[in-house]
């Protein structure tokens, strides 16, 4: 549970620090919520109820800094935890 948390966290913090260096930033600010929304869903049930899949291909829709970019590893594995959960 720690795990997917950390995940989150990481994934918020990375988010945000991109969102301040971005000129339009309104779509990481639409992942950002819906990542922070799953967070604290799982947090207070133990479920995640937002839907994120899709996440990392609209972040690749977006930007091309692709390579080695941790944030898309974070939210590739929350993706996945997701998909192993339903």
């Amino acid at each position: 549970m720690n795990n997917i948390v950390d995940s989150f966290n990481k994934i918020i913090i990375q988010l945000n620090d991109k969102i301040k260096t971005e000129k339009e930033p309104k779509k990481l600010e639409l992942l950002l919520e819906r990542y922070q929304s799953a967070k604290n869903e799982f947090i207070t049930t133990g479920k995640i109820e937002t839907d994120l899949c899709g996440g990392v291909m609209a972040y690749l829709d977006s930007y091309s800094d692709y390579m080695n970019n941790p944030l898309l590893d974070d939210m590739y594995e929350v993706e996945k935890y997701i998909e192993r959960a339903e």
